[in-house]
């Protein structure tokens, strides 16, 4: 069966759970091709769905949700495959994004069979004293994600599948991105000295919001997404000092470390 898994990955979780889940499958002989679509140029690449058997797709999830240029993606796409999909996250609740990523799926006329939702590491974990769930993904997690993985296959070649998500209250609204002067405009990223110019900041950014010669991300079309911080080579691009919002955020939603310790990892059959 040939699978192709697209995700989007901003810091690398999203990605290190796309690698377990191929691994997972080429292991019991399907043929895996992986799409990261995370640059802009990525998503501007037109990928022959017909050539797949089935898909998996994969995001992280901010703010409760899909990033922005990800439901902005799924819109254009059309398929009729079956699919299943996963959602990264580093401790928050993922609010909308299961009903989010199914209807934007089903609208496009894929056949979602499964979703799941796997914990990691924080993507605002790159700031100074912000440290959310900085020890995942687990073993657990791991289990899990291979779980996902065996059971989607289960889903993809069986004769009739009957999955459903109960989408009772929602009602879908795109996300706009706006400029942002709150107190979480702190983690828009800036160059912090000289860089040897590669400009794999700009080539990289999901939105095209890093510009070299400003030294920053351009508030109103940043996602925040912390790719650019990522994957700086020379490690001088950085976002404010988070460790007085990082208590608020904590005590706000209820994040302490034992609570985020007891989060799982779980499979939505």
């Amino acid at each position: 069966m040939k699978i192709a898994i697209l995700y989007f990955s901003g810091t690398g979780v999203t990605e290190e759970y796309a690698n377990i889940i191929a691994d997972e499958l080429e292991q019991k002989g399907e043929v895996i091709s992986l799409h990261n679509i995370t640059s802009f140029k990525a998503r501007e690449t037109n990928i022959d769905f017909i050539e797949c058997d089935a898909l998996i797709f994969g995001f992280p999830v901010y703010g409760g949700r899909l990033p922005p240029v990800t439901e902005a993606w799924l819109s254009l796409l059309e398929g009729n495959q079956r699919c299943s999909m996963y959602f990264t996250y580093g401790g928050r609740d993922l609010e909308w994004a299961h009903q989010i990523g199914y209807h934007l799926l089903s609208k496009a006329k894929f056949t979602v069979v499964l979703s799941a939702e796997l914990l990691g590491k924080h993507s605002f974990n790159v700031a100074k004293g912000w440290n959310l769930a900085f020890d995942r993904p687990s073993s657990h997690d791991i289990v899990t994600a291979k779980n996902f993985a065996f059971e989607s296959l289960k889903r993809f070649q069986g004769s009739e599948i009957k999955w459903d998500y109960d989408l009772e209250g929602f009602h879908y609204h795109p996300w706009e991105t706006k400029e942002y002067y709150g107190p979480f405009s702190i983690f828009f990223p800036f160059k912090t000295q000289d860089c040897r110019m590669c400009y794999q900041c700009e080539k990289e950014c999901p939105t095209q919001a890093f510009n070299l010669s400003l030294g920053k991300a351009t508030n109103g079309v940043c996602i925040q997404c912390m790719r650019c911080v990522t994957i700086c080579p020379d490690h001088v691009i950085e976002v404010g000092d988070a460790t007085e919002l990082f208590q608020q955020f904590k005590e706000t939603l209820d994040l302490s470390p034992e609570n985020v310790k007891n989060k799982k990892s779980r499979i939505i059959y």
